[in-house]
């Protein structure tokens, strides 16, 4: 039996498949320690989303290969940076699409990876990134505590202290934090074609969950007790078009589960709110669920063509504001990319008042970061590096006039904003 560490970059889907594959390593007598320089076997969850992220990414599985362990690299770099791993190990990658055939690294396992169910909570990975992934949901694990009058005097520095708690306990906040929320991953894979996301390449083609699973599995968590749901995959919108199901008729079955719960949907595709939205009003009406994210990338009708995103919009305003008067109390989160390929300032300019006049609360802006590998590579001219900062710093600037609170990440050149109102 082997001793085996895993690491997993803050990405939820690759955090869900370390979470599985650490359940699979223990029904088969493995271990898992905490220490690479114990560890017989070094499992590497990586993510490739952007080329910082991936440098980063590499970085790390340089440091790996120090050890004696034998190193295996999962996740979304095997099919991004196939060139780069191989300079670094030989062959002993699979990527996130593929991790069935973990097996094949486990020859003596008895219990198959198949047979493992999907993981329902985030492995908890003890790199000093974990705490941001914890920060940058707070407005929602404290949902509860803003109920409380006194909490709500408090809520707006709590966050801001977390930020200067002693690095070294980060997995035991993380694990406080998230022993509350449920996960449900309805899918895998996605139909879109994004032209600067090389994710695809790695998570494959859509394979939604079988519609009675993921309904079984949310009834089984409730009847746990667990009271806040997150409903995730790859592209949650696309969920059922390989089953003649659809996203809506799985929100439909679930909010209609009888019991006191609360349902986030993460990473909702402009173009199935607007495809579903009468559907998506309805059930919003019901009140179960509080936050949707709703990641638009740009304000500019010209970006977003160019993005291969759903361009208009006017529309994606109209079914947002849709979205609020169905449900009020409803959180909308965003995700926006600044410096995309030929972005001018008006084009910038867009993507901020977007945010201001749907009184978006909260997101990030996200610096663009170019694959050699993806369409986008081939668009001209560049932004340069400098000017997207510029355009990252100012939008904290725009943002905080407009009574956000802004956290700017300069190791990622990311911003992250929320409004506490609510």
């Amino acid at each position: 039996m082997k001793k085996v560490f895993i690491y997993s970059f803050d990405c939820e889907r690759r955090r869900l498949d370390a979470e599985r594959l650490k359940n699979y390593l223990l029904k088969n007598g493995h271990s898992i320690t905490d220490n690479p320089k114990k560890a017989d076997c070094i499992i590497a969850f990586t993510c490739g989303v952007f080329e910082d992220v991936a440098e980063e990414n590499l970085n790390k599985i340089k440091r790996f290969r120090r050890y004696k362990g034998r190193l295996i690299v999962a996740g979304c770099l095997p099919e991004i940076k196939k060139k780069e791993i191989s300079k670094i190990i030989n062959g002993d990658c699979i990527s996130s699409k593929n991790l069935d055939k973990i097996d094949s690294f486990f020859p003596e396992n008895k219990i198959k990876f198949k047979d493992i169910e999907d993981s329902n909570s985030l492995f908890i990975s003890h790199n000093l990134s974990s705490i941001f992934d914890i920060i940058f949901n707070f407005d929602i694990i404290f949902k509860y505590l803003s109920k409380m009058k006194i909490f709500n005097v408090i809520y707006k520095k709590f966050k801001l202290i977390l930020l200067k708690l002693v690095f070294g306990k980060n997995a035991f906040i993380i694990k406080i934090f998230q022993d509350d929320i449920a996960y449900i991953r309805i899918s895998w894979g996605c139909p879109n074609n994004c032209s600067y996301c090389s994710i695809k390449r790695a998570v494959g083609n859509l394979k939604s969950k079988p519609f009675d699973t993921c309904i079984n599995e949310f009834r089984t968590l409730l009847d746990k007790g667990y009271k806040l749901f997150r409903i995730i995959a790859d592209d949650v919108g696309s969920y059922g078009l390989d089953i003649k199901k659809t996203f809506p008729e799985l929100l439909d079955k679930l909010t209609n589960v009888p019991g006191e719960y609360e349902i986030i949907i993460g990473g909702l595709n402009p173009k199935w709110a607007v495809k579903y939205k009468k559907e998506i009003k309805e059930i919003l009406k019901r009140k179960k669920i509080i936050k949707i994210e709703v990641p638009i990338q740009s304000g500019s009708s010209r970006i977003l063509r160019l993005m291969k995103r759903y361009p208009d919009i006017n529309i994606i305003k109209e079914t947002l504001f849709e979205f609020k008067e169905a449900y009020p109390d409803l959180i909308i989160e965003t995700h926006c990319i600044v410096g995309f390929p030929t972005e001018t300032w008006s084009d910038f300019i867009a993507t901020l008042n977007f945010i201001e006049e749907v009184n978006i609360d909260s997101g990030f802006i996200l610096k663009y970061s170019e694959n050699d590998q993806t369409e986008a590579a081939k668009i001209t001219p560049k932004i340069t590096k400098k000017e997207i900062i510029r355009r990252i710093k100012y939008s904290k600037k725009f943002l905080r006039k407009r009574g956000y609170i802004t956290l700017y990440i300069p190791k990622r050149r990311n911003l992250r904003f929320d409004k506490f109102e609510k």
